[in-house]
This record gives structure tokens, sequence and C-alpha cells, in this order.
């Protein structure tokens, strides 16, 4: 039986049809109809709410199961470098690889510190300054390279290539027994004390105008947050605004934001946009 909105068809012996007029619904009808939807809704946003908690306390538990995870790992990273303290001049590489994984905000602040020189001076016992020096150490050479080194001598070849602008590395400057280093100066690399290779490199820097860098770096999720925060500026309109990471030793990295005055308020949202 076919039918519109306001009239049914019905089918006649022979083909023929007729239409007949739809009875107008009577009030209980209607009500019974409206209270179904009421019903029917309050269902609906009921089953929603609890799927909307049961996904936060899902969330909420994977957060705690990863910072549990985190401080796992970070509790075994610091007892390895409390171990390798003892055996600082041939284990700097070693140390250098776990303080590099120490340094992630993730995992300091699992371990509860604010900030990874929290957890130098108070967990480690070891300056923020020499834990960066062992963190390049273990960025700039193997650890078979590291392994022939002391941790003074390390340092000074990289120093040594800094002041040279770069164009040698570090682990390769090791074997250079002639290295010129201008004003018909020459130097054994190879033979040379930390003591003498640091004076070559401070020699050069004077003669140059380069300031020393200290070696220190900008964790990776840092840098992130740096990039998050410049597109956030953009796509909120501050188009000249330039957000710079700068390394820093006391307190880790520090941020450097150039934004025109009149765009000061688009600040306060983009950062709220960067956290997100």
């Amino acid at each position: 039986m076919a039918h519109s909105q306001n009239y049914w068809e019905t089918s006649r012996p022979g083909g023929a049809s007729s239409r007949l007029k739809r009875p107008t619904p009577v009030p209980a009808e209607k009500d019974a109809y409206r209270s179904f939807v009421v019903v029917f809704y309050r269902a609906w946003m009921a089953t929603k709410k609890k799927t909307a908690l049961a996904r936060v306390k899902d969330t909420t538990k994977l957060a705690a199961a990863e910072k549990k995870r985190l401080e796992k790992i970070g509790r075994t990273l610091v007892l390895r470098v409390k171990k390798l303290k003892g055996v600082v001049e041939r284990s700097a590489y070693d140390m250098g690889v776990a303080l590099t994984q120490l340094k992630q905000r993730s995992m300091y602040q699992a371990l509860g510190y604010e900030n990874f020189a929290a957890l130098c001076n108070v967990a480690l016992h070891i300056s923020p300054d020499h834990a960066d020096q062992l963190i390049t150490i273990s960025q700039t050479f193997t650890k078979k390279q590291a392994g022939t080194l002391t941790t003074s001598k390390a340092l000074s070849l990289v120093a040594l290539s800094r002041a040279l602008g770069g164009h040698h590395a570090p682990a390769a400057l090791r074997s250079r027994r002639a290295l010129d280093v201008g004003h018909g100066k020459t130097i054994d690399v190879t033979a040379a004390s930390a003591e003498d290779i640091h004076a070559v490199a401070h020699d050069l820097r004077a003669r140059s105008g380069r300031e020393p860098t200290r070696g220190l770096h900008v964790p990776p999720e840092e840098q992130a947050f740096v990039k998050r925060l410049a597109a956030a500026l953009k796509s909120r309109g501050a188009e000249g605004a330039k957000v710079t990471a700068v390394a820093g030793p006391k307190s880790g990295a520090k941020m450097r934001v150039e934004i025109a005055i009149h765009d000061a308020a688009l600040l306060a949202r983009a950062l709220a946009d960067a956290r997100t």
C-alpha cells in the first residue's frame, strides 16, 4: 500500500485504485511520539556521556602507564650514570648516551624534576655543564673513538674543531700530526696534551674574534615546541614573529620571541595552541 503525506492509496480488484484521506492524528498519538523522541534522545545522550567518560579514563590510564614506564627507564639510567662516574675518563661516551635520554623533558619530569639541571644537581651530583660536555662527546665521537680518548682530550678536540670553523671534524683531528694553525705554527694533535690543544684553540678564537661555544643542545621536544609556537603565531596573523631556541647550561634551554607590540595579544593564544 503506497501512501503520501496526507492520503492513502488503496488498490481495488481489476487494477482500480482510490485515494482515502489520512485521518488527522489524535493528540494522544502526538504526545506518545514526543515522549518516545525525548526518551530516545536522553538515552542517546547518556550513552554518549558514558563513552566520553570511558575515553577520558582510558587516556588517563595510558598517561599514567607511560609516566611509570619512563620513570622506570629514568631510574635505570640514573643508576647507570652514577656507576660510570667512578671510571668517567673511559666511560664518557656511555654516560653521554644515558644523559642524552635523561635530558628529554618527558624523562626528567617523570622522575619528578622541574628541569634537567635539577636532575643533575640532586640525583646525579654532577654539574649541568659537565653533563652537557659528556653529551657532546657521545654525539661527536663513536664509542670506539671515545674509548681511546680521555674526557679532557675529547673536549679539547671539540674545542679545536670549533676554533677552526668546523672545517675539521674532531674525530679526524685525532690523527693529525702536523696541523697548520696559522702564523707558521703547527701542532701534533696526536701527541699534544689536552691543555696544549685547548691553548691552541683559545689562540685561534682570539685571532678570529670567535666566541667559544659550550657544546649545549636543545632537546628535540623543546625544538618541536618552538616550531609549533612559530607556526601558531603565523596562523594567528603575526607574520613577522620569530621564535628561536637558545641552549642554556643552568636551567635548560630558553626561548627568544621577537614579535611586534601590536601583535602581543596573539602570543598568549599562540602559546596555548602550541601546548596542545
